[in-house]
């Protein structure tokens, strides 16, 4: 029987492979080490700096909470409280104001990591902080408020802590703008008593004309004129004051508004719709997987930089010599394909003269210019490079 031959398949690995994974071999702990190193501090940082926990509340202002409850027409007073002061919110929410509330009330300069004793450390804080906040308004008028941060629970009272401090800064918008309004009702107040006063008089003074009219013995046609004309007034004149008391009672009611609400210290201007919570999960996983990522990318440009030293160090020392010379003399060196070296450096000591031979006349010529002419003329070659004693490095370059 003949035995068929089995084709066995050999991998070739070229010498520069070969080195390459010896050099590595002996280093691997120390290259793992720091590709890991490297991994682990960057799922930290990404954790802590780039990925945080975000923590979210949600709540509405309560523009007419006040007014309504005290059973009074709204269109009275419908300028008291603007309708929508979701604008006036956004505001508040970046506000000075409330970013110094917070630096103080959770030591954010500390936390943040900012030098308190630089100068203009708050507003740097206040950047920080602006940064993490972020307030959206949905199609509802709900405004939602979200602040990122590295400590879940941090992040969650925060959020709490802005809708608290906007409930109090909105009262003490609200309280300012009563006192406003309650200034205008008193000066209202006051004109409308003043005109109801002369219109109360006008009034008597036309009913005391028409009552000496009516105790005329003999009515004549002017007479009867003159009291048609005084009923208009009358009538007109009772008109005026009717609207006038309606007025006066409508800025009463407004002027006890403005007092109730202004001495009702504890109603709430918003309404939280959902208070912020803890964000729920964890993001240590998506941290380590661009960790890991990281790493990796690292262990590459490690193999990339381990193989430009084994096998181009000569072409990075070209790149990045110091020396004018050295850097020209490589450029020329390694770009030209045929190159003549003379070497002329010896010092004639065995001829026993004075002048090394290289440099004695042969035709009325030193012999190393001779030399020179003929590498020259043959025109084989792309550069000539002559080696010199250092002693007669003038005299050569003559």
């Amino acid at each position: 029987m003949s035995k068929t031959p089995t084709n066995t398949y050999s991998r070739k690995i070229d010498n520069d492979t070969l080195i390459l994974v010896e050099y590595l071999a002996k280093r691997k702990l120390k290259y793992l080490s720091f590709c890991i190193a490297i991994g682990v501090a960057s799922s930290i940082f990404i954790k802590l700096y780039i990925l945080g926990y975000s923590s979210t509340g949600s709540f509405f202002v309560n523009d007419m909470n006040v007014l309504s409850s005290a059973n009074v027409d709204l269109k009275i007073v419908d300028n008291l409280t603007p309708s929508d002061n979701f604008n006036r919110i956004f505001q508040q929410v970046i506000s000075t104001s409330v970013q110094d509330h917070l630096i103080k009330k959770f030591d954010l300069t500390k936390h943040y990591g900012v030098d308190s004793t630089k100068e203009f450390y708050l507003q740097q804080t206040g950047n920080i902080l602006k940064k993490n906040i972020s307030v959206k308004k949905n199609t509802y008028n709900t405004i939602l408020v979200t602040v990122n941060d590295e400590h879940r629970y941090l992040a969650a009272d925060m959020v709490n802590e802005i809708m608290k401090y906007l409930d109090e800064l909105n009262r003490d918008y609200y309280a300012k703008n009563i006192e406003r309004k309650l200034k205008i009702s008193e000066a209202f107040l006051i004109e409308i008593k003043k005109d109801n006063t002369a219109k109360s008089r006008s009034i008597d003074s036309l009913l005391s004309e028409m009552h000496k009219l009516t105790t005329l013995a003999n009515r004549s046609t002017t007479s009867s004129i003159s009291m048609l004309e005084l009923e208009q007034r009358l009538g007109i004149l009772i008109n005026e004051l009717s609207n006038s008391t309606h007025d006066l009672m409508n800025s009463q009611k407004l002027y006890n508004l403005s007092l109730q609400a202004l001495n009702q210290k504890n109603y709430n201007t918003i309404t939280v719709v959902q208070s912020a919570m803890p964000a729920p999960k964890s993001n240590i996983y998506i941290a380590l997987l661009y960790g890991g990522l990281i790493s990796i990318a690292v262990f590459f440009l490690l193999i990339l930089r381990i193989h430009i030293k084994l096998f181009y160090s000569d072409h990075m020392n070209l790149l990045f010599t110091k020396s004018k010379e050295e850097s020209l003399f490589l450029r020329i060196f390694t770009t030209m394909n045929k190159i003549a070296l003379i070497v002329a450096g010896g010092s004639g000591l065995r001829m026993g003269t004075t002048v090394p031979k290289q440099f004695l006349l042969l035709k009325g010529k030193p012999v190393l210019m001779n030399t020179i002419e003929r590498f020259n003329s043959a025109k084989a070659f792309d550069l000539i490079i002559v080696v010199l004693p250092k002693m007669k490095y003038n005299n050569g370059k003559s």
